[in-house]
């Protein structure tokens, strides 16, 4: 009796050792396991990173040339930290500098001007911003603030613009001072379409009232 006693006791040591033995194997393997996702993780995550900023080493330093160009010209660019895009003012106008690609830029003259929708002379100015294109660097287009009941001005400019370029400084002063030109263009244009549109009002007050005016006569005599 004592024999088989002994002989179970010593199977159940057995068993233990036997399930402890297979449960630190399970356990290593699910450790090595582990280990070898977590490596293969942060190597992907590695590879993704490097690619990303492979891409946008020659975006990052055009954009630090165009930084040292504004810089040189008196502004006081600052990075848009959502957009990337670059914020400045020159001659108290504010504009904002647009990295397309690694030779491409693109700067906007947002909201310049407005003009209330309800006012008479609205198409006046959208006819005076359609002729300005015409002859005027930078492209002016109208949008439409419903909200606020405004019809806003903008303008445009794209150019090439690499480090191999000579006199960098003087490239910017030149397109940023076209801008002025263009605002010049619309509001002389505008001025002279909203002074026509007097005239013929005056002329079709003079009718109304029942006087004719200096052509009517003349056609009248002739």
């Amino acid at each position: 009796g004592g024999g088989g006693g002994g002989g179970g006791g010593g199977c159940l040591v057995v068993g233990c050792v036997f399930f402890f033995v297979c449960f630190c194997f399970f356990f290593f393997v699910m450790f090595v396991f582990f280990l070898l996702f977590l490596v293969l993780f942060l190597l992907y995550f590695i590879i993704v990173r490097a690619r990303k900023l492979f891409k946008c080493y020659p975006y990052m330093k055009i954009r630090k040339l165009v930084i040292d160009t504004l810089r040189n010209i008196g502004c006081q660019p600052e990075v848009d930290k959502k957009t990337e895009d670059v914020r400045f003012k020159y001659q108290g106008e504010g504009f904002v500098m647009k990295i397309e690609s690694n030779a491409t830029l693109t700067i906007y003259n947002p909201w310049w001007s407005v003009l209330d929708l309800n006012d008479p002379k609205i198409q006046n100015l959208k006819d005076a911003v359609n002729q300005a294109n015409m002859i005027t660097m930078p492209v002016t287009v109208y949008s439409i603030d419903k909200d606020e009941s405004l019809l806003g001005v903008h303008s445009q400019y794209s150019m090439f613009f690499t480090k191999e370029m000579s006199d960098k400084e003087f490239l910017f002063t030149t397109v940023l001072d076209s801008f002025f030109s263009a605002h010049q263009e619309v509001r002389r244009r505008f001025i002279a379409l909203s002074d026509v549109q007097r005239e013929d009002k005056k002329k079709d007050r003079v009718r109304i009232k029942g006087f004719a005016c200096s052509e009517d006569v003349n056609m009248k005599n002739e």
